[in-house]
């Protein structure tokens, strides 16, 4: 053989080499793209006491072993995310932890990889924590007590004005419940007047009849406008009082944004 034809033997080896490998390769199945993990949930109870628990709504796809789901809330007036319940991987279902203490928070569920990193997270959705705030801090008074039919009553505030005088007022309430208490000593005989009164909602008026100690509770907006306002049944010339005492359910300590 030649060493022209040595040469060309060689050339043509060298082409079906490379070429029976291209074949291997493109006859072997591509490995598909991994797929990124995806995650969704509802916060279910957004309002609850402090103490109770919340239900989440998750559904969580593509984790892989080895990473976490977590549920979350911030933390602090820094607001950090921090873990509060371990989630279950690639499933629909629901989960539940406990309300921290008055405040409002923020709840969302992610996916860590196995280094700790976050992979996918939903958009975070506000819990509020309520607790029973007395009328008493909200107004920062001391408590005192006056003689009813001989049994005392503890009250918080005290007016002997015929006019409604304000007990508290709240611009932007933070506060979903009101329970009162409430009582006038006319001795004239005359009934004097308890009344909630807040934005989108009529008026709430108790009667106060001449030392009957009446209770009263209702629902409040949040986010608007309260009047707690209180009045004898004093007529010109006469000697009364009312006495009030009461709690609201809020998520503020002051009961206002």
């Amino acid at each position: 053989m030649t060493l022209v034809s040595r040469t060309v033997v060689s050339m043509l080896a060298a082409v079906a080499l490379t070429f029976g490998a291209a074949v291997g390769a493109s006859a072997a199945p591509a490995e598909p793209a991994a797929t990124k993990p995806s995650v969704s949930f509802t916060l279910v109870s957004s309002k609850r006491q402090a103490g109770q628990s919340f239900k989440v709504r998750y559904s969580t796809k593509n984790v892989r072993s080895g990473y976490k789901v977590e549920l979350q809330r911030t933390f602090g007036t820094s607001g950090t995310f921090k873990k509060i319940a371990s989630l279950k991987a690639n499933t629909s279902t629901t989960a539940t932890s406990t309300t921290p203490g008055m405040g409002k928070y923020r709840v969302r569920v992610v996916v860590k990889s196995k280094s700790g990193t976050v992979v996918a997270k939903t958009a975070s959705k506000t819990l509020y924590s309520f607790e029973w705030v007395s009328l008493a801090e909200l107004t920062n008074r001391k408590t005192s007590t006056v003689d009813i039919n001989g049994s005392l009553f503890r009250y918080a505030f005290h007016t002997y004005y015929t006019d409604y005088t304000r007990v508290v007022a709240l611009d932007r309430s933070t506060c979903r419940r009101v329970s009162l208490q409430a009582v006038n000593t006319d001795h004239e005989g005359v009934t004097g007047a308890l009344q909630v009164v807040q934005e989108r909602r009529d008026p709430v008026t108790v009667a106060l009849p001449q030392n009957v100690i009446q209770s009263t509770a209702t629902s409040l907006n949040l986010g608007a406008a309260v009047q707690i306002n209180v009045k004898t049944g004093d007529p010109i010339g006469s000697y009364a009082d009312a006495y009030v005492n009461g709690k609201l359910e809020c998520w503020s300590a002051d009961g206002e944004r």
